[in-house]
């Protein structure tokens, strides 16, 4: 990654912003009764990411489509999710806020993304964990494994060991 790239997604991690809080069961959308920060829509608090999810760098180790399951090489994708945002890299960098996080179900939107070209196979799950995440996933957590389902799609990560 060249340093104009890493001076990108840095400024990319630091301007993702959303709604703030500890109040993992909050929903942000319009006509929720949460408002968040939205133009026009006002200033809400209370809106995270569910804890389960936050501290931890997920790799993904697997996508499940109608096709089938496919097993991924090591470091293809990986997630972060804090409180309010979620970060992720395959070929690209890219970060979004959250939208909607339930215990069951999250959203994220406004995605901000670098614009490496990546086409083929890396490239298809660039754009894969993206609209999962933007489409609203639901989620499980057990103990290292972090499986995310939307659109057709299932996305099973592990946690990442240093």
């Amino acid at each position: 990654m060249t340093m104009k790239n890493v001076a990108f997604a840095a400024a990319l991690l630091l301007g993702v912003t959303g709604c703030s809080g500890v109040n993992s069961d909050a929903v942000c959308e319009p006509g929720s009764g949460n408002p968040c920060n939205d133009e026009g829509q006002g200033q809400g608090a209370g809106l995270t990411f569910p804890s389960a999810l936050q501290g931890v760098t997920w790799e993904l180790v697997t996508v499940e489509r109608a096709s089938g399951e496919e097993n991924l090489p090591n470091r293809v994708s990986s997630l972060v999710f804090a409180p309010t945002e979620v970060s992720g890299k395959t070929c690209n960098s890219y970060g979004a806020r959250v939208k909607v996080a339930t215990p069951a179900l999250i959203t994220s939107d406004r995605f901000l993304s670098t614009q490496m070209r990546c086409d083929g196979p890396a490239g298809d799950v660039d754009r894969m964990v993206q609209d999962v995440l933007a489409g609203g996933a639901t989620w499980q957590r057990q103990d290292a494994t972090l499986t995310l389902s939307g659109g057709g799609v299932t996305l099973t990560f592990t946690r990442q060991l240093s």
